[in-house]
C-alpha cells in the first residue's frame, strides 16, 4: 500500500485486487461452450453425434468473419463446439498450424460482461478478442498460462439449461451424459490456483492422477469442471502439453451412462483405445479428429 492508502501499481496483480473483489472478480454462469479445433468439422460432427449420439444445436455455417466453419453439438449437459478454418491464415487456420486439432477454449456465460472487462483489466489482466457484436471477449492467453478462456452475455438458441428443449439426440453406440471436466496442463499449478481464486473465486480440489506423480486439481467453474495438472516429469502423458513452456487445454471427460459396458461399445464403435484405468478409457485421436477424448465411469 502507498502512504496514502492506495494499491501500489507495481504488485503482482494477484496481490493488488482488493478484499471487495476476493470472492472472484467475475461469477461464472453456465459454460457457453466447450470449443475444439478440427480439420474438417462436418466429418468430426458426424462422427460425434454416430459415435455418442449427441443432438445437433446448430448445423456448420461458414463465419466469414474469423474464416471458421463451425457446427454446435448438445453433448447431454452443455454444447460442444467444433470449428475448422475456411482460410488456412485465419483464426482458426492458425491455431491448427501451431497446435494441431485440439480443445482450443472454454468459455462462460456471464451477466455483468463489461463490468468483468473493467475489473479484469484493473487488476492487471489483459483482454483480448474483443467483440462487441459477438458480445465476447477473451483474457489474453498469457496471462492465463496458455489456456484459452472466454466469458460472453450471449446465450446459445435451443439450449435445455435456459428452458428450452433438449436437441433430439441420435441413437448412440457410447451413450453418453455429459462433458464431466475439461483438462488443461501447465507449468505450474500453484499459479494457476492462484489466479483461478482471484478471477472465478473458487477453490482447488486436490486430486489424486490415476497413480502417477503428476499434481493435480479441480475446479468447479459454473457447470464446467476444469481439472489442472502439472506434470511431474517428462514421462507423463501431459508433458507434450508443456513443452512450449505454457499451459494447453489437453483434453475433454465424457461421462458414459453405462460405463461397466465400456469395452464392448468401444469395440462396437470399432475405436481404438490408447490408455485404460479403472475409471476411464482413453479414446485414440486419431478415430476422433484428432480430439483427445477420455471416456469416464
Amino acid at each position: 500500500m502507498t502512504p496514502g492508502g492506495e494499491m501500489a501499481v507495481d504488485q503482482p496483480a494477484s496481490d493488488r485486487y482488493s478484499a471487495k473483489t476476493r470472492q472472484g472478480l467475475t461469477v461464472a454462469g453456465n459454460c457457453h461452450r466447450v470449443a475444439v479445433a478440427v480439420e474438417n468439422v462436418d466429418d468430426a460432427l458426424e462422427t460425434w453425434t454416430r459415435v455418442f449420439g449427441l443432438g445437433l444445436m446448430l448445423d456448420p455455417i461458414n463465419d466469414s468473419l474469423d474464416d471458421t466453419r463451425m457446427g454446435i453439438v448438445w453433448a447431454g449437459n452443455m454444447p460442444l463446439l467444433g470449428m475448422s478454418s475456411t482460410d488456412p491464415d485465419g483464426t482458426v487456420g492458425r491455431y491448427l498450424r501451431r497446435n494441431g486439432p485440439s480443445v482450443q477454449s472454454l468459455a462462460w456465460e456471464i451477466d455483468d460482461m463489461w463490468g468483468t472487462d473493467h475489473r479484469l483489466r484493473a487488476n492487471g489482466l489483459t483482454v483480448t478478442g474483443v467483440n462487441i457484436e459477438g458480445r465476447h471477449f477473451f483474457m489474453h492467453p498469457r496471462d492465463t498460462f496458455g489456456l484459452l478462456l472466454e466469458f460472453t452475455d450471449d446465450r446459445l438458441p435451443h439450449d435445455p439449461r435456459q428452458g428450452d428443449e433438449a436437441p433430439s439426440p441420435r441413437e448412440a453406440m457410447i451413450p453418453i451424459d455429459g462433458i464431466a471436466w475439461v483438462t488443461a496442463a501447465v507449468p505450474s499449478l500453484d499459479r494457476v490456483i492462484e489466479q483461478f481464486r482471484m478471477v472465478f473465486g473458487v477453490e482447488p480440489a486436490f486430486l489424486d492422477g490415476d497413480g502417477s506423480l503428476d499434481r493435480m486439481a479441480e475446479f468447479a467453474i459454473g457447470d464446467l469442471k476444469v481439472r489442472v495438472v502439472e506434470p511431474a516429469d517428462e514421462a507423463s502423458p501431459y508433458a507434450a502439453s508443456v513443452m512450449s513452456g505454457a499451459g494447453r487445454l489437453h483434453s475433454a471427460a465424457l461421462a458414459v451412462s453405462d460405463f461397466s459396458a465400456i469395452d464392448q461399445s468401444v469395440e462396437r464403435a470399432g475405436l481404438g483405445v490408447v490408455a485404460r484405468h479403472p475409471h476411464s478409457v482413453w479414446i485414440d485421436p486419431a478415430d476422433m479428429h484428432g480430439i483427445r477424448f477420455e471416456l469416464v465411469g
